[in-house]
């Protein structure tokens, strides 16, 4: 025996308590950002953020950044990281490393994912972070992230949450 249902609506009685479907989006939003960003440090600095605030506890909310990253030519082989974070860059939840030969600028896409369990629904500050590796002290270039000096290309990211 088989039955269906008919439903025009689905109204949630109270927020966070409607229908979830487990392995379905929740929840879509996109950071976009306009200019590029740079920087020179061994140190990992901000360079994008956005603030999220999970619909559901437990959820599997994903992110993905987007952009053109590339290198400046220094005087020795480059090396760059960038990490996804959120809790204000004390650890990280993916990343990124890109790298360039002395004589030539490298260019590139940064596309890498990040992921966490939201384990409330308060707001939840998504950091992207980038550093020069500490190790490559003759490297003197810039590192720049959604285009360069004389091309700016856009970047960000989107987060997708998942009901679990």
């Amino acid at each position: 025996m088989s039955s269906t249902l008919y439903v025009d609506s689905l109204i949630e009685k109270t927020s966070g308590n409607g229908v979830h479907i487990p392995g379905h989006v929740i929840n879509y939003q996109k950071y976009t950002f306009s200019s590029y960003a740079t920087s020179n440090s061994t140190n990992y600095v901000l360079i994008r953020s956005g603030t999220y605030t999970p619909k559901i506890v437990g959820s599997k909310v994903l992110i993905q950044t987007y952009g053109r990253m590339s290198v400046d030519p220094g005087t020795a082989i480059s090396l760059h990281d960038m990490g996804i974070s959120i809790d204000g860059g004390s650890s990280f939840i993916g990343g990124h490393e890109i790298g360039g030969a002395a004589t030539s600028n490298y260019r590139g896409t940064a596309a890498f994912l990040g992921e966490f369990t939201s384990t409330s629904t308060n707001a939840v500050t998504i950091g992207i972070y980038m550093r020069k590796h500490a190790g490559v002290a003759a490297y003197s270039g810039n590192c720049y992230f959604g285009g360069e000096s004389v091309l700016s290309n856009g970047s960000g990211f989107i987060v997708q949450e998942i009901a679990q």
